[in-house]
């Protein structure tokens, strides 16, 4: 009789010791993110995680339902402002043409929708592209 309070016992304490170990562990979720195109409309001026972006570009069946034209407010993941050490990460102003990837979470509270950008790059204006003319000598 002894034995199988024992034995019950003991199982019930490897249960409970595994359920802690379960609990322990960390779950980790992937972020789902879309890539884009987007202008900056404007940075807000007392923070540097704040943007208003415009999608100029974006893939029609994009799971955040977002089309091109739609402007939406943006937090950054890192920063606005320039990251040290990145080089595609420099910074971005209002007017700047950006390539980002952009993230989405349904706010419980309001039902609205936060939006995240991460890992973004300042794409060239083509007025700061040079093109040679036929008269310049060819690199």
């Amino acid at each position: 009789m002894h034995k199988l309070y024992l034995s019950m016992l003991l199982v019930m304490v490897s249960l409970v010791v595994k359920a802690q170990g379960e609990l322990a562990k960390p779950k980790v979720r992937p972020i789902t993110t879309v890539p884009c195109t987007a202008e900056v409309i404007s940075i807000f001026e007392y923070s540097d995680r704040f943007a208003l972006l415009k999608i100029s570009e974006i893939d029609t069946l994009n799971p955040l339902n977002l089309s091109k034209g739609d402007e939406l407010l943006a937090e950054f993941y890192f920063s606005t402002k320039a990251i040290e050490g990145s080089t595609k990460m420099r910074g971005i102003n209002a007017g700047d043409s950006i390539s980002v990837r952009i993230a989405a979470k349904e706010e419980a509270a309001t039902g609205q929708m936060k939006y995240t950008a991460f890992d973004y790059s300042v794409m060239e204006s083509k007025a700061d592209v040079k093109v040679p003319s036929d008269d310049e000598p060819h690199e």
